[in-house]
Order: structure tokens, then sequence, then C-alpha cells
């Protein structure tokens, strides 16, 4: 799974493919962190391409979650209600 969004770039290319390559959870600040690459597309990480952003996120853990039900899809919805990626269809 991964999100197709268009969103720009420091090289001045949009980046449209975004995949979750790092999950780190803090089980004392109840809080998720993962980390979304950004692709020319998925043909170019599938390719081994270097990606042309990387966008960190934070999800604090709600009472009664425990952090092994925030599986990556979850991580994926949580970041099609960020204001970056609105409007993000999954790829």
């Amino acid at each position: 799974m991964a999100l197709s969004k268009s969103i720009d770039t420091q090289v001045g290319v949009d980046a449209t493919y975004w995949r979750i390559v790092r999950v780190d959870v803090d089980l004392k600040a109840r809080k998720v962190w993962f980390m979304l690459d950004g692709y020319v597309s998925q043909l170019a990480r599938t390719e081994g391409k270097e990606p042309l952003r990387q966008l960190p996120l934070t999800v604090d853990i709600e009472e009664g979650v425990e952090p092994e039900d925030l599986g990556r899809a979850q991580l994926y919805a949580y970041a099609k209600t960020q204001e970056l990626f609105d409007g993000a269809e999954d790829a």
C-alpha cells in the first residue's frame, strides 16, 4: 500500500508516490512516528531510485488503543487526514 498525491519537492519535480519507510513507537509517550518517502512514481520506487522528499508524521495513540493495532493501513489513513495529504488516494 502507498498513497498517491502530487507534492512539491526542493528539486523542482513533484513526488507523486508516497510510501511508509519507517515506523517508531514510543509506548511511554503513547506516540507513533512514521516517515513517508516520496518518489516521482511507483516505478521509480520499484527501480530503487532515491526518494525526492521525506515527510515525518506523528500519531498520538488514543486511550484504549494498543500500538500493535496501528498497522500501516491505519497510518496511511491517518496521513490522509493531514492537510498536506488532503485528497490523497490509495496507491
